[in-house]
């Protein structure tokens, strides 16, 4: 056996003995009271957060049917969606650092001024290019320093119950896009796009600001001191694992978010239905990821993450490539739209309980904030990828082959699989190898 291979190995049994003492720490303690709180506000913050970002579907085929900003096409219109939803990725780390440094509240509180700020503002464009600079970067920026902390601070008030509370307040991602996609485009039919995007920006700094207002830490002299007594940085970055939970992040995101995406226009396109009916397919899916990822994380707490999350993609790679490419009338595209939403809604509740589990709540700001990086580029290049296969793929009278896209993006989330059900196999290879030792 190699040094390296030896030092990575020592490494591995150093995290995982330092988390599961942690955690049989905790598990002392009573769970819930005031954290069911803290899962509530979590709950909001992602419901408009995550929310108003899987409603982007309904502003682009808007943008693009409407050309109030000028002729578009898929390509230079899906870049802004990108921008948005690789926010998280990029600023994850220091919005991390932040909220270990100043705390969840002020660094959430930051973030939804900045996010309502871009809507507002996004309302004056002009041009396309102009959306990438507010609807697209600065509600990026404003994302990050929202569900970073949004998304941690749960694990710090359950360890019983982690999976199943994460879930909930994730699960106001979907209920978010179950509610605001209807209500987008009943606001944008009523009182057009500026408007709309003035209004959603103005919510957003209201209710986020109330709910970060009531998010506090569950120990303040103990997540002081975690520095001295939980993982670094260099530590993390020998850890075997950590290369595979990063390969993980980069290769599923690149098919993630082809539905959110795309469904709208198939809707449209292939089925020749009006605006309406294609954000209800988005609903449908932001409805069905909601309860997805309430019942993923609650299945986790049981069958263990790794599991859970392994499951949960192959079944939504699976809906992309055998169902999506079949469906021929509304209401089968409301049924794949329901599928896809349930399944891969469980990957995002799922993936700060997975790090939790390996490395523990404490960092698990600044530590999920480095593992989100390795989404950057799908999250940025996946869509528009998928984007430029539409376009190379649609007829000079406007029908389009839909096929090659879905291919494309459900191979991303077997890919994904493969490699999560990698560290579970390690990790149970591990775990018996440590057993039969000590026998």
């Amino acid at each position: 056996m190699s040094k390296h291979s030896s030092n990575s190995e020592k490494v591995d049994v150093e995290v995982e003995v330092s988390v599961q003492s942690a955690q049989a720490e905790s598990t002392e303690e009573t769970e819930g009271g005031y954290g069911w709180v803290i899962v509530f506000c979590s709950f909001v913050v992602n419901f408009l957060a995550l929310g108003i970002e899987s409603t982007w579907g309904i502003y682009q085929d808007y943008y693009l049917s409407s050309e109030i900003l000028g002729p578009s096409n898929n390509l230079r219109l899906a870049w802004v969606g990108a921008i948005q939803a690789v926010g998280v990725s990029i600023f994850g780390l220091p919005a991390g650092k932040l909220s270990e440094m100043i705390g969840h509240r002020w660094t959430g509180i930051i973030g939804s001024l900045a996010l309502g700020l871009s809507l507002i503002t996004a309302s004056f464009s002009k041009d396309v290019w102009h959306l990438y600079l507010n609807q697209g970067a600065l509600f990026a920026i404003g994302s990050a320093f929202m569900v970073i902390p949004a998304l941690t601070i749960p694990s710090q008030w359950f360890v019983k119950r982690r999976g199943l509370t994460t879930g909930i307040g994730v699960s106001g991602y979907g209920v978010g896009g179950l509610v605001l996609s209807p209500v987008t485009r009943k606001l944008i039919d009523e009182v057009g796009v500026r408007w709309a995007l003035r209004i959603m920006g103005i919510l957003t700094v209201v209710l986020c600001v109330i709910a970060f207002a009531f998010m506090k830490p569950r120990d303040v002299k103990r997540q002081a001191s975690s520095s001295t007594t939980s993982l670094t940085l260099s530590q993390i970055l020998k850890d075997g694992k950590f290369y595979a939970v990063y390969a993980f992040m980069f290769l599923h995101i690149f098919g993630y978010y082809i539905p959110t995406f795309y469904n709208p226009e198939y809707a449209r396109v292939r089925l020749h239905r009006d605006g309406t009916d294609s954000a209800t397919t988005l609903a449908i899916q932001a409805g069905l990821s909601a309860i997805g990822r309430v019942l993923a994380g609650w299945l986790s707490d049981y069958v263990g993450p790794i599991l859970a999350l392994t499951v949960c993609q192959v079944l939504s790679g699976i809906a992309q490539m055998v169902y999506w490419p079949f469906c021929d009338s509304f209401a089968s595209v409301s049924g794949f739209a329901a599928v896809y939403g349930f399944f891969s809604g469980g990957i995002v509740s799922l993936s700060p309980v997975f790090l939790a589990e390996i490395y523990g709540a404490e960092r698990l700001p600044s530590i999920f904030g480095l593992a989100l990086s390795g989404t950057i580029p799908g999250t940025l290049a996946g869509p528009s990828i998928a984007g430029a296969i539409i376009d190379a793929n649609t007829s000079p009278d406007g029908s389009i082959n839909f096929v090659p896209v879905q291919l494309y993006g459900g191979s991303w989330l077997i890919a994904g699989a493969l490699v999560t059900f990698g560290i579970g196999a390690k990790r149970y290879y591990n775990r018996a190898k440590s057993s039969a030792s000590a026998e």
